[in-house]
């Protein structure tokens, strides 16, 4: 898998599963969310319901630990994804 994830991401998707923001803790830019990891949070959000709060999950993917928050606000729901080394 392609990093660095030494410095922990944050991508935020819309429901479309478009990027709206990619940027790692120090405020720097992050690249693109790799295709495994957006293939993944994919699958989690397509079971999520509109109706309720859906939970967070979190996954394990070649080493790292992959978190996947609903959010919703005034413009409808978004996708906040963590991404982070896994501790050995």
């Amino acid at each position: 898998m392609r990093g660095p994830y030494d410095t922990p991401c944050c991508y935020v998707l819309d429901d479309a599963f478009r990027l709206v923001l990619a940027c790692n803790m120090n405020g720097g830019q992050a690249g693109a969310l790799p295709l495994e990891i957006e293939s993944a949070v994919r699958a989690v959000a397509s079971g999520w319901s509109l109706e309720g709060q859906p939970n967070n999950a979190h996954l394990r993917i070649d080493g790292l630990r992959v978190t996947v928050t609903p959010l919703r606000g005034p413009r409808g729901r978004n996708i906040a994804v963590y991404v982070m080394e896994a501790a050995s």
